[in-house]
């Protein structure tokens, strides 16, 4: 569920403040004749413990916070990781690398992963592989639920399909958000800034009027998500400002570029300040932070693959996949009537 179930997908790292951009003229060191390799991270291993951990952290927070019986709170993990399966395994299809999928405490979870390059139609399919799945098998949960009375069918049916109905929700960062970013405002970064504005209003509002923390907990993740993706724009302004080119993958960046966007983000961003200096060519034990906080700003944007026709293609799959429970109910009850 992306209460995530942010997919950037789209990367949530976060980046702190940026307080030094009225002073933006950073001296490079003295060239070097030969940069360093630039670090590569690798932790498979640790993604998957993290992904147990984030789990049973979840379900204590909703046992103990909550009273959630062990049943309810089974069902309830279940359906939020068959969600987050639907958009690992579109992922894994489209060859993203370093997968793995995370529960938060109260919230949610997200798949994440990575990948050079991504289309529009792509990052669709991927949005939609959660959500729908989860429709259908709520429907036919839901529907045999209440033919054989069996409550055991049923509670996890309406689960299934509250949670992946509010998930294709056109608001950021649910599914349905960014379905409706990535048709049509998918390099627009200031209007995806105004929608989670938006977004933070309707469930400020929401959460407010029933008295629902946990969704006011939602609004302060997406206030944080706006204000990386502010400091982003920021960062990566500046280093267009310096000759570099940011539309491109981690991968693609030279052992050059790597040092010196390195030193510009230690010299204009607080917590890459706090690990290394501008000058300084060697690795340092927090060299992931750097690394993920790089991957955030030098990106390639989405290839652009839809025309007209096949944005108005995906927008009617996306509203017709509200109509699915209705759909999967008349279809049934059509093949169960007495002949």
């Amino acid at each position: 569920m992306e209460i995530k179930s942010g997919h950037e997908l789209e990367q949530n790292y976060r980046v702190t403040s940026v307080d030094e951009f009225e002073n933006n003229d950073v001296d490079f060191p003295e060239e070097l004749s030969e940069y360093p390799s630039k670090p590569i991270i690798i932790d498979k291993n640790q993604s998957i413990l993290k992904s147990l951990f984030s789990i049973v952290i979840f379900g204590i927070a909703f046992y103990f916070l909550f009273g959630w019986d062990v049943i309810s709170l089974t069902m309830l993990i279940g359906v939020i990781l068959v969600h987050e399966l639907g958009h690992f395994v579109a992922m894994k299809l489209f060859n993203y690398k370093d997968l793995g999928i995370f529960f938060i405490p109260l919230v949610g979870a997200y798949a994440s992963g990575e990948i050079d390059e991504v289309s529009q139609r792509q990052q669709i399919l991927i949005s939609l592989a959660g959500p729908v799945p989860g429709i259908i098998i709520g429907s036919l949960l839901v529907y045999f639920g209440l033919v054989t009375e069996n409550n055991l069918l049923y509670k996890p049916g309406a689960i299934f399909l509250l949670l992946n109905l509010f998930n294709l929700l056109p608001v950021l960062p649910m599914d349905g958000g960014r379905i409706i970013q990535t048709l049509f405002f998918h390099q627009k970064e200031t209007i995806t800034i105004v929608l989670l504005w938006v977004s933070i209003g309707l469930f400020g509002f929401y959460g407010i009027y029933t008295e629902n923390w946990i969704i006011l907990l939602v609004c302060f993740l997406i206030f944080m998500q706006i204000n990386a993706r502010t400091k982003n724009i920021k960062v990566k302004k500046n280093l267009k400002e310096k000759g570099f080119d940011t539309n491109k993958s981690f991968s693609e960046l030279t052992n050059e570029e790597y040092w010196k966007i390195r030193g510009v983000m230690a010299s204009n961003m607080r917590v890459i300040g706090n690990l290394t200096t501008p000058d300084n060519y060697s690795e340092v034990p927090d060299e992931k932070t750097i690394i993920k906080t790089m991957k955030s700003i030098v990106q390639k944007p989405p290839v652009e693959t839809l025309g007209v026709w096949g944005k108005v293609f995906f927008f009617l799959i996306w509203l017709f996949s509200f109509t699915i429970p209705l759909i999967i109910t008349l279809l049934l009850m059509f093949l169960n009537r007495p002949l």
